[in-house]
């Protein structure tokens, strides 16, 4: 099976955009932590 998507290192992984998640991706952020916010569509 072929995978063509990129390859991407992240320091944390958050599960859901509500308010929760959204306030832990943006201090995450705003501490040079890379991370990767996914929500549900």
């Amino acid at each position: 099976m072929s995978n063509n998507s990129p390859i991407t290192e992240t320091d944390v992984i958050i599960i859901g955009g509500g308010a929760t998640g959204a306030g832990i991706a943006r201090d995450c952020a705003r501490r040079g932590l890379r991370c990767v916010l996914l929500e549900k569509a």
